[in-house]
């Protein structure tokens, strides 16, 4: 599948990254100009993780799905948990791993989510869904007690993404990290100078 089109310069792509386009370091180039020397970006990407995704990413485990509510649990799984919901949440693992600043790969332009750690393994076919298991996936589903782990290769599990970044909220609040942080620098530079400052 191809990776999304960006929206806002971020691209959210179905490996569970997500980056710049074009690269933010083309952007760096016209900051030169104002006489500050940028070279790398990781500052403002970690606190875009830190303070909008990782939380957004946590409020689409709490709110079961957004903008669109997950599909419904299959009724053998409902059966084998005694409940319905929450819906991608029996232990919590994978909703506190997904808030976790060291999944991410961080470089000078771009930070990714390449994949999850092998104790989250499964959150990987709840993000993307799948139609036919593979019998290695029917063994791990098998082995972790997952319901119609058995039928799994006739039935698909809907993806219930939850690396989802949210227009125009986490778009907003990303752009706001990186005007704080310009700003930030400018004033470092002293390139230029806040009104009343």
């Amino acid at each position: 599948m191809p990776p999304s089109m960006p929206v806002r310069g971020l691209r959210l792509d179905v490996g569970l990254k997500f980056d710049f386009q074009p690269s933010i370091g083309i952007s760096a180039k016209r900051l030169e100009t104002f006489g500050m020397d940028i070279r790398s970006f990781r500052e403002p990407l970690k606190r875009s993780i830190q303070r909008v995704l990782a939380p957004s990413f946590h409020t689409n485990f709490a709110d079961q799905g957004r903008p669109d509510h997950w599909q419904p649990l299959a009724d053998d799984t409902v059966k084998i948990r005694g409940s319905a919901s929450p819906i991608l949440v029996r232990t919590g693992l994978l909703a506190r791993t997904i808030r976790q600043f060291n999944i991410w790969s961080i470089n000078q332009t771009q930070a990714a989510i390449t994949d999850l750690p092998q104790k989250v393994w499964y959150g990987k076919i709840q993000q993307a869904g799948y139609g036919q298991a593979s019998k290695g996936t029917l063994k791990r589903l098998q082995q972790h007690g997952a319901a119609g782990a058995k039928g799994a290769a006739k039935v698909a599990i809907p993806a219930r993404p939850f690396v989802l970044i949210q227009d125009p909220d986490d778009y907003d609040a990303i752009e706001k990290v990186f005007e704080e942080w310009l700003i930030e620098r400018m004033v470092a530079s002293k390139a230029f100078r806040l009104s009343g400052a």
